[in-house]
């Protein structure tokens, strides 16, 4: 029975890992897909007369997309899909601790409350259990010794 439980585990672990590198494949994908459109965009924006034009440039002052188009351009749409990989892996990613942060935050105080109704419920049960103890330590230092408790 042990030999059918341990292949059966096996099976899932390796299920497990296909369906993830599946899965992950679909994610790379659609990644790379949507880098390579703003790629061809960045690079089209930066061809274009807005970045090549110095007056026009000035112009535009902070709303000016030249900066963020070189930046895109400068990572190759693979590169940038395998990162965008790496973020959905990493524990961090995707603001996921973020995401943690505020929820622990926004419900500290039920936190608390938890923590507190659950140590004073420890407390009661050590205190209990203490009380018990007690009473069959004096009951059993003041009986005398029988022969099945002894045997026993």
């Amino acid at each position: 029975m042990c030999r059918h439980l341990q292949t059966y585990l096996l099976l899932m672990v390796g299920a497990s890992i296909f369906g993830t590198f599946v899965i992950y494949t679909g994610n790379f994908y659609t990644y790379y897909l949507k880098r390579s459109k703003e790629w061809q965009k960045a690079k089209t924006y930066i061809e274009s007369n807005t970045c090549s034009d110095p007056f026009l440039y000035s112009k535009l002052a902070d709303w000016n997309l030249c900066d963020k188009s070189e930046e895109t351009v400068s990572r190759l749409p693979f590169m940038a899909a395998l990162y965008d990989i790496g973020d959905d892996l990493h524990i961090c990613g995707n603001n996921r601790c973020v995401i943690f942060y505020t929820d622990f935050t926004g419900n500290l105080h039920k936190i608390v409350i938890a923590l507190g109704v659950v140590g004073i419920g420890f407390f009661y049960v050590a205190r209990k259990n203490y009380q018990y103890n007690n009473h069959h330590r004096e009951y059993y230092q003041y009986t005398l010794p029988n022969v099945a408790r002894l045997a026993g």
